[in-house]
């Protein structure tokens, strides 16, 4: 799955570099609060879940332009997923391809509302319980986001720094076990939904 992952992103990355002369490199980070509630069996027994995962993204991208105002690119990062319940906590590999407006509203400054879906996977190594092997959670994340309040201000050709607020979207998380025995006893945290409050802060090159 990991070889697949990777093989991906390095597809999408190779082909927006053939796509137009205009482009810009990114990286970012971001800060997004997830409120989930969910339902869980241990041992036959279902439990309710509400919860806080408190999500930090950092990624680094490439975009081309494909018409005078319109980017097309591709982000690989990182997320780190700590929670109030510690057996949420998971760490994801990300990749993001996604469209950006760029829409000037005079000086240095820039709207730039961006639709995207990132793909994500991540390892929770269980380790021992009760001295046996516990094997691994697998984690498969989406995220289908629309992000409205997205501007740019220019400090030159070259440079630019974005901020980003709000940042809604729609959050799937899927876990499975890897060993069979042990998800006969107990369920992965699986959960959807979706969020709203969130920002990011970058910075980009221009070409």
């Amino acid at each position: 799955m990991k070889r697949v992952f990777l093989a991906l992103a390095a597809v999408v990355l190779m082909a927006t570099t053939s796509m137009a002369q205009s482009s810009y490199f990114e990286a970012n980070f971001g800060f997004t609060n997830e409120d989930n509630t969910f339902t869980k069996t241990v041992f036959g027994k279902e439990i309710n879940y509400d919860f806080s995962n408190q999500v930090k993204n950092i990624t680094i991208g490439y975009n081309v332009a494909i018409t005078s105002n319109m980017y097309f690119g591709a982000t690989l990062g990182y997320s780190m997923v700590g929670s109030d319940n510690e057996d949420s906590e998971v760490n994801l590999f990300t990749l993001t391809p996604k469209l950006t407006y760029q829409y000037r509203l005079g000086g240095g400054f820039y709207w730039t509302p961006n639709v995207y879906l990132t793909a994500g996977y991540g390892i929770h190594d269980l380790g021992e319980i009760l001295g046996q092997d516990a094997g691994q959670i697998n984690y498969l994340n989406f995220r289908i986001g629309l992000n409205v309040l997205s501007f740019d201000f220019r400090l030159n050709k070259q440079f630019a720094i974005n901020l980003t607020a709000l940042t809604p979207y729609y959050n799937i998380m899927n876990a499975s076990y890897s060993d069979e025995n042990f998800e006969n006893s107990t369920e992965a945290d699986s959960y959807n939904g979706f969020q709203y409050v969130g920002g990011t802060i970058g910075v980009k090159f221009s070409l």
